[in-house]
């Protein structure tokens, strides 16, 4: 089973396509709240370790990224576009 499936609830879907699913439904909770909040997959397709990132962004100063996850409270890194 994946580790995100929520209470064993019973789906067609494969387990990445599940990932994939409940990634897209955070991340557009996300969207309503913050100026961005998008999917980015990770992992490799050959083997099947694949998953999916939801991420938040993006802001103008590595502070205002570091304040927000702070306020909401969040597990977070932040990274740069450089």
């Amino acid at each position: 089973k994946c580790a995100v499936r929520e209470f064993e609830e019973e789906t067609d879907l494969t387990d990445e396509e599940y990932a994939e699913v409940k990634a897209n439904q955070i991340a557009d909770r996300w969207s309503r709240r913050v100026p961005a909040a998008y999917v980015v997959q990770g992992g490799d397709e050959t083997s099947g370790d694949v998953w999916f990132r939801v991420r938040i962004g993006y802001f103008p100063s590595i502070q205002d990224a570091q304040n927000f996850g702070a306020e909401m409270g969040l597990d977070y890194w932040v990274t740069t576009r450089d």
